[in-house]
């Protein structure tokens, strides 16, 4: 890639980073801990499990680059009884695709996972270790990423960006809330879950997959009693989440994470409730001595999530304009590859790295809603399970899954679509939206974009 001499970057955005995801994440480097069964179900989210795959490989140069080394070596998966039959099918399909790949992999006794000690109702059944996966402190990456920008002769301004400006159809800058404008050959948007209202004030709405938000709450905590972690402890992918887990950061700091709700708009305050569910999960699932543990800090972050569960990687759709973002739970995991895609693209013109991620593609949905509809009732009511619901045995077996059918036929009768929906977006607009305006919004948009 050649590479100007004379160019220059500057990076516009609050220096804190409020509710982004990257500042509040673990975190964990993995694609095997992340195999659900949908990961190799179409074309699109088997090329996010490649673009994950090769990123993975130039994370070790990256840190060695930053001067970092991991903060935990190795990721051992463990399967619990503490959720549905999701698990089960999530775990047959990543041993699957251990199984398919180069990475190492073996089953192992999780009683021999140090720092593992949960309540005897909620111990694991099984386990296997992930020896190329590892966890690294987030925010340390960060801040060293930055240093090293700012030597290279990155400008950071510490502000928002208020509007993309655009003159004869071209992107030429940013307006920043400050008021001041700052020309540009080429604009980025890369804001994470805060990207969508820059692109739909610029752009017709539609004029790209839209992107909602995903709210995760963590926490990290000191050691007080026990055994500590030693690797990243995680269970599989859950419904709606990417499963429970705890990621050691030196001495006596662990990070716990992470929730998932998804709504329109980002959220920068911890819910009461999914703070609670969190701590509960980290204590019965994965250590009781977490109960005496000190929060140092909690964790609130929005993932991108684009609605049919993709990321939006390349030119946008007016000239001057490039997109990073909806790229969900994997963004900080595959940035290393992303950054070289995105800068490949501004500088040469083409990037094979981005192929099938286009901002400006046609949403890549289920074509069939009732199989769209099934999917969504089984996370449904898998992730019931984990929030601690029992049936009385006097009730019919599916009396759960018949109330998350008739909200997500509600969906379906308002949008008029002809395809199905990601159970994660189903999920939102079925259960979590704020307001009918959400399925009046996400009508608009799916139309317009299709």
């Amino acid at each position: 890639m050649a590479r100007d001499p004379a160019l220059t970057v500057t990076v516009v955005g609050p220096a804190a980073r409020p509710g982004g995801a990257s500042v509040a994440a673990g975190a964990m480097i993995g694609s095997i801990g992340e195999v659900t069964t949908r990961t190799f179900a179409s074309p699109g989210s088997r090329a996010k499990f490649e673009l994950g795959e090769r990123a993975l490989r130039r994370w070790p140069a990256l840190l060695d680059d930053l001067g970092l080394a991991p903060s935990a070596r190795g990721t051992h998966v463990v399967a619990n009884s503490s959720s549905g039959a999701l698990d089960d099918q999530n775990l047959a399909a990543l041993i699957d695709a251990a199984a398919a790949s180069d990475g190492a992999f073996e089953e192992i006794d999780p009683r021999s996972i140090p720092g593992l000690e949960p309540a005897p109702t909620q111990r694991p059944m099984r386990a296997f270790h992930l020896p190329d996966e590892f966890g690294i402190d987030a925010r340390s990456v960060l801040v060293s990423l930055e240093d090293d920008a700012r030597r290279m002769g990155v400008r950071f301004e510490d502000t928002l960006v208020a509007a993309l400006d655009a003159s004869g159809g071209v992107v030429t800058g940013v307006s920043t809330a400050a008021g001041d404008c700052i020309a540009a050959g080429a604009v980025l948007v890369a804001a994470g879950a805060f990207s969508q209202p820059l692109i739909e004030a610029a752009t017709p709405l539609g004029s790209t997959v839209p992107i909602v938000a995903g709210v995760g709450v963590a926490f990290t905590a000191r050691r007080v009693l026990g055994a500590p972690f030693e690797t990243v402890v995680r269970t599989v992918n859950r419904a709606g989440s990417c499963g429970l887990h705890v990621v050691p950061l030196g001495g006596d700091l662990e990070y716990f994470g992470a929730t998932n709700v998804v709504f329109r708009s980002p959220e920068v305050g911890a819910g009461v409730g999914m703070s609670n569910f969190l701590t509960e999960c980290a204590i019965g699932q994965l250590d009781r001595n977490v109960f005496f543990h000190r929060i140092e800090s909690w964790h609130i972050g929005n993932r991108p999530m684009a609605l049919d569960a993709l990321p939006l990687l390349g030119a946008g759709p007016i000239s001057g304009m490039y997109i990073a973002a909806g790229t969900y739970r994997d963004g900080f995991h595959c940035s290393p590859e992303i950054a070289e895609g995105v800068a490949e693209l501004i500088i040469d013109g083409d990037s094979t790295r981005l192929q099938g991620f286009s901002p400006t593609r046609r949403p890549s949905l289920p074509s069939d809603i009732e199989e769209s509809i099934d999917a969504f009732v089984h996370e449904a009511v898998s992730g019931a399970f984990e929030f601690g619901l029992t049936v009385p045995g006097s009730l019919p077996g599916d009396v759960l899954a018949s109330w998350f059918r008739s909200r997500a036929q509600e969906v379906f009768d308002a949008l008029d679509l002809d395809a199905g929906l990601p159970p994660d977006t189903l999920h939102y607009l079925a259960l979590n939206r704020r307001s009918d305006d959400d399925l009046v919004w996400a009508a608009r948009a799916l139309r317009q974009a299709d």
